[in-house]
C-alpha cells in the first residue's frame, strides 16, 4: 500500500510511513484501522495548503476504490 500512496502522491510526496496498526474493538472484524505519516517535500519552494490538500483528497479517494478504505470517524 506505501507504494500505491508514493504513485498517487506525486513528485511532492517524499516519504510514507505505517506508525499505527488496530484490529479489534470498535473495528468491525477482518477490517483493520492503519495509520500513515506522509511527508510532503519540495526542494524549490514552500507547499502550501492549496497544493497539498488536494493530492490527499486523490490519495482518500483512490484509496477508496483500490482497497476499500474510509476514513475512521
Amino acid at each position: 500500500m506505501q507504494e500505491q500512496l508514493k504513485r498517487l502522491g506525486g513528485n511532492y510526496l517524499s516519504d510514507v510511513e505505517i506508525f499505527d496498526l488496530y484490529e479489534g474493538k470498535g473495528i468491525e472484524e477482518g477490517m483493520k484501522s492503519l495509520a500513515f505519516s506522509l511527508t510532503f517535500t519540495s526542494f524549490d519552494k514552500t507547499l502550501t495548503d492549496e497544493e497539498i490538500n488536494p493530492i490527499i483528497q486523490k490519495i482518500i479517494e483512490q484509496t477508496g476504490k483500490e482497497f476499500g478504505a474510509t476514513l475512521r470517524q
